[in-house]
């Protein structure tokens, strides 16, 4: 607890001081490396772009940790993780679209004939980034033995069940330490959830599997789904 508190203490130092910032950052490049060489699987060189967004990352985990998170070094690996996720899905997503620019013939480009269908063709690349995401989601799910039909039927339906579910959520992502332990485990712990979000235990049991498929989507750089998920949580 006591490591916790000191390290909690030297992040709020060094945010407040950029040469402290920079030495924070530079004492802890190992561990950035080492959580971007664990993302790509592969070793990773200074010349990886994956290395600058994960630097970039670690720097947005220090201006944004608060204590109440849980321990820093989980909580900046989540960050880390996440960012990682969606600049390879972003790149990926660009290295599918085709240029505009693309000659048909002498006088029509492809845009040509986007126009005259009016068709917006960012709309479709959304689309097809939105079904990957539950493609690989529903994966995802299967290795804690859930379906997307048992997320669908334990989906709250009466908005007491919602407002409880919202409390658990809020309170669980918001203590990164834990939010990776249901992550790792597939279990809720739902006496301290519900003690932590002061919640019905029964109702939390009732929706287990629910809110472990959102905790999933809010751990693992789901982007669109995770966006859509934020505005229902604000509601």
């Amino acid at each position: 607890m006591h490591r916790e508190q000191d390290m909690a203490e030297r992040v709020y130092a060094a945010r407040q001081d950029p040469d402290l910032t920079d030495d924070f950052i530079y004492q802890y490049l190992p561990f950035i490396k080492a959580e971007t060489t664990r993302f790509l699987k592969r070793a990773c060189d200074d010349q990886d772009d994956e290395l600058s967004i994960a630097m970039i990352a670690f720097h947005d985990a220090m201006k944004n940790y608060h204590s109440e998170r849980g321990a820093f070094i989980p909580y900046a690996s989540l960050v880390i993780r996440n960012r990682l996720t969606d600049y390879v899905r972003k790149e990926q997503r660009h290295r599918r679209v085709i240029s505009l620019e693309t000659q048909l013939d002498d006088d029509l480009t492809l845009g040509d004939t986007v126009a005259a269908d009016e068709r917006d063709p960012l709309q479709d690349e959304d689309l097809q980034t939105t079904v990957a995401e539950i493609m690989e989601f529903k994966e995802q799910l299967q290795t804690f033995d859930i379906t997307l039909d048992e997320l669908v039927e334990q989906t709250p339906k009466q908005q007491r069940s919602l407002d409880i579910c919202k409390k658990a959520i809020a309170f669980t992502i918001g203590d990164r330490a834990l939010l990776q332990r249901v992550v790792e485990t597939g279990r809720l712990p739902l006496k301290e959830i519900a003690e932590g979000a002061q919640v019905s235990r029964k109702t939390l049991e009732r929706h287990r599997k629910y809110l472990v498929g959102i905790f999933l989507i809010f751990s693992n750089g789901y982007a669109y789904m995770r966006d859509h998920l934020n505005e229902m949580l604000i509601r």
